[in-house]
């Protein structure tokens, strides 16, 4: 039998102290937010998935266990004697998020010991890249800087991590969410990657859950299943108190095991030695800012600053394309440590070559005229109309203001998938590229698609070749890759194009 500790003799023991949020302090963490109809997992759910939620909220364990090749009846049959979790005596402690004495706890801190191990070492791993600059910003909202540990149970500190509900970013904000607490998102840029600007949003997002709810594990089930759902779950059993709504069937079992979950990977990541964990931790996240005043090709920045294009990227996870975003002047790109200063010495903006991406032209509006009007004349989705001019369904428009009119980038068709359809064939039955599909769906490679799902089919853009233009002209005047647009055409590095020709742009 595995040796097991519960959280009240730990603090018999060894006087683990807790800090307590006072009441009425404005603090708070969340950040889960819409579900969406398509399937991708970030490697936090690959981990997870069929291993936390067969923990059930009684205390036994569903024989459910995705994935594995065994069916325990109880974790503890589930760990062999070599996994067997040991623990070590407990240093001082603090937490700023008060613990709870539950069993459901021991059995998340038992998992995350044995079968998640080599899985949540790289998790912390990682979290020494962005521990420091997240609990920073969460000082300045007078928020407990533990609460950067929900980043842990749901990206795994993981900038790009998108899941199946399409949240995205370290803190797994869903688009609705985002833009609600300022983030901006649209086919250029998509701020929840940034762990900065995301972190800002988070603590606003975290500071009006506490504020509504008065407590942190409500909060928290607050950010997995909704604000509503949890209002819902308390009027109907009259508690506030999170353990005993629990017990009921108002709040998903994932719901329910969201907060012991946490819990558990917060007592080993304040106290990794202690639980057997043998963290090696990135170095810190610095970095420089540089203004950069109109669109500009990333691989031109990149060799401006004398790094690989691969870094610049991770350093700016926020960027979706190979350029900076358009129409955002003084945009401000992050550079590794001590590049600044090379940068600087090096880029010339007049010397950049430019960034034509779709055709951009304005329009005077008429009176009478709404933007749904305007947006079916030129034929442009009206949320692309919206996101050009940077307005809001509720914004008002007047005669004689001029609106700019972009037909780079429109939403497209509708397709119902089949039985048996796959993303690739999708995409060569309506001529468009696997990866353009892939984006206008926020999809990746190894997405799952099911049969009655709805995929956006992007419009394809087509360019015919004018006399003297290359391949890589035309990959740069579109801002696409190179080796995209060859795939894309079925070319190969050394195909022949000819003026006249119609090349599929990815």
């Amino acid at each position: 039998m595995p040796l097991k500790f519960s959280l009240f003799s730990l603090i018999s023991l060894f006087s683990i102290s807790l800090l307590v949020v006072p009441e009425g302090r404005a603090s708070n963490s969340a950040w889960h937010f819409e579900k969406g109809p398509l399937s991708s997992k970030t490697e936090v759910e690959q981990a997870l998935s069929g291993l936390l939620d067969e923990i059930d909220p009684d205390e036994s364990l569903s024989k459910k266990t995705i994935g594995l090749s065994a069916e325990p009846d109880a974790l503890e049959s589930s760990v062999s004697p070599l996994e067997t979790p040991t623990v070590l005596p407990s240093k001082v402690v603090t937490y700023g998020i008060p613990l709870e004495e539950h069993q459901s706890v021991d059995k998340y801190v038992e998992l995350f010991q044995t079968r998640l191990r080599p899985d949540f070492e790289k998790w912390l791993s990682r979290s020494g890249r962005y521990i420091p600059l997240m609990q920073e910003i969460l000082r300045e909202y007078q928020l407990p800087e533990d609460l950067v540990y929900l980043s842990l149970i749901e990206s795994g500190f993981n900038p790009k991590a998108f899941s199946r509900s399409r949240a995205s970013g370290v803190w797994q904000f869903i688009k609705g969410t985002g833009k609600k607490y300022g983030l901006r998102i649209d086919r250029w840029i998509d701020e929840r990657r940034d762990p900065i600007k995301a972190t800002h949003a988070a603590a606003q997002y975290l500071t009006d859950l506490y504020e509504r709810f008065g407590s942190w594990p409500l909060a928290f089930a607050g950010y997995n299943a909704g604000e509503g759902r949890v209002s819902r779950a308390i009027r109907q059993v009259k508690s506030r108190d999170f353990w005993k709504l629990r017990k009921y069937r108002i709040i998903r079992r994932e719901t329910k095991n969201y907060v012991p979950k946490f819990m558990a990977a917060m007592m080993i990541a304040k106290e990794p030695e202690r639980y057997r964990f043998d963290v090696r931790y990135e170095a810190p996240w610095q970095y420089d800012e540089v203004e950069i005043k109109r669109a500009t090709y990333l691989s031109s920045i990149a060799k401006n600053a004398g790094v690989s294009l691969k870094e610049l990227k991770s350093y700016n996870p926020e960027l979706k394309r190979d350029i900076t975003p358009p129409r955002t002047p003084g945009y401000r790109i992050k550079l590794p440590l001590g590049k600044k200063k090379v940068f600087l010495a090096n880029y010339s903006p007049e010397q950049e070559a430019e960034v034509v991406v779709g055709r951009d032209f304005k329009h005077r509006v008429r009176r009478g005229e709404t933007m749904t009007s305007i947006a079916r004349r030129y034929g442009v989705s009206i949320d692309l109309l919206l996101e050009t001019n940077r307005l809001h369904r509720q914004s008002i428009i007047r005669a004689g203001q001029h609106l700019l009119v972009s037909d780079g980038w429109q939403d497209g068709d509708k397709h119902r998938i089949r039985r048996g359809e796959t993303i690739s064939a999708i995409a060569v039955r309506y001529n468009v590229s696997m990866s353009h599909l892939l984006e206008a769906n926020q999809l990746h490679k190894r997405s799952i698609i099911r049969a009655g799902d709805t995929l956006i089919v992007p419009d394809t853009r087509k360019h015919r070749i004018r006399h003297g233009e290359t391949i890589g002209m035309i990959a740069r005047k579109y801002a696409v890759r190179r080796g995209d647009l060859l795939q894309t055409n079925r070319l190969k590095k050394g195909s022949v194009i000819r003026s006249g020709e119609t090349l599929i742009i990815p």
